[in-house]
């Protein structure tokens, strides 16, 4: 991701963008024929998490982290949105926004940043059709660079533009060609590891474009990421609803508690290895979430991410599930 005045806005951010600067050969990814997401109809998803931004210095255990900002983020997919090119597409809306308590940085207290984020691509190919990226970081007192931005692209026109603002907020755009090609772009980056055919040690690559660095650098390259799953399962509890999506119950033999606990892939979606930089761990549902007849799999259940300063964690941005749905109202 690209680096930010305010380490906390900045990891708000890290959620939809990695830092990329190194390129690879392209490489070749093994994405499942059926969507996980598709079900029996043109699919519908929504998923909802709660958002937990921690201060990791004193360690990263739930004893000594500080939480500091809470926030909530949903990603809405929904299948066959437009055939603008004949072939059917598939969009992705994402939002975040967090909210910043007492415990953190004196400058960020009662502050509140956030994203949205839409991605449009061919349902059957993956490919990226167009994007749309709004980032609101709120101004920090005695921070003279605004730090929003707006990214908009079609690259089947081979088109984007960038909107930044100064610190007087008077707009800025700077435009970029896209070559000719297929892309994945980095917004799809959860639903692309998803998709790829996760099950335990394995390790899968693909490859995205990331096009807020595109604009830093001046051209557009893929860049290589790897998925990989670790070969032992885990278990995640995220609390009972999960119930009324199929998910079995269990009774504790030593206290009688019951409780619906979900089988997960412990995956990590990393840079490739010219580029080194801390991965995202996701939390892939091993079992399926079911609701009447409609089935989806490999369900984000947790989503994670660590920064780094001074070689320690010094702050860790983690998504729960808290639910989902597979019918739009």
């Amino acid at each position: 991701m690209k680096k930010f005045i305010n380490k906390s806005a900045a990891a708000l951010c890290c959620a939809t963008a990695v830092l990329l600067t190194a390129c690879t050969s392209t490489p070749t990814p093994s994405f499942d024929t059926n969507r996980p997401w598709h079900d029996i109809s043109d699919s519908y998803e929504r998923l909802t998490y709660e958002i937990n931004i921690y201060n990791t210095e004193k360690g990263t255990i739930a004893e000594k982290r500080v939480k500091i900002a809470t926030g909530e983020a949903v990603f809405t997919l929904e299948e066959n949105v437009s055939t603008e090119d004949v072939a059917r597409h598939t969009g992705l809306n994402m939002t975040w926004t967090v909210t910043y308590n007492d415990d953190a940085d004196e400058k960020d207290r009662g502050l509140t940043d956030n994203i949205r984020s839409y991605v449009e691509w061919q349902t059957d190919s993956l490919v990226t059709a167009k994007v749309n990226k709004k980032v609101g970081l709120a101004r920090r007192e005695g921070e003279e660079k605004n730090n929003s931005y707006e990214i908009n692209a079609d690259y089947f026109a081979k088109k984007a533009t960038r909107i930044t603002f100064d610190k007087d907020g008077i707009e800025k755009q700077k435009t970029l060609s896209i070559p000719s090609g297929q892309y994945y772009d980095n917004e799809m980056m959860f639903y692309l590891a998803r998709t790829s055919s996760i099950s335990a040690n394995t390790a899968y690559p693909f490859f995205m474009t990331n096009l807020f660095d595109c604009f830093e650098t001046g051209k557009v390259n893929a860049y290589t990421m790897y998925v990989s799953t670790e070969a032992d399962k885990i278990t995640e509890h995220i609390g009972d609803w999960v119930k009324d999506f199929g998910i079995e119950k269990v009774t504790s033999d030593a206290t009688g508690n019951e409780y619906y606990p979900v089988s997960c892939y412990d995956s990590s979606i990393s840079i490739n290895a010219e580029r080194h930089g801390p991965p995202y761990r996701v939390s892939y549902s091993a079992v399926p979430f079911v609701s009447g007849e409609k089935e989806h799999k490999k369900i984000p259940v947790r989503i994670s991410y660590d920064s780094y300063r001074s070689g320690i964690v010094a702050m860790r941005t983690e998504y729960v599930l808290t639910g989902c749905s597979f019918d739009k109202e």
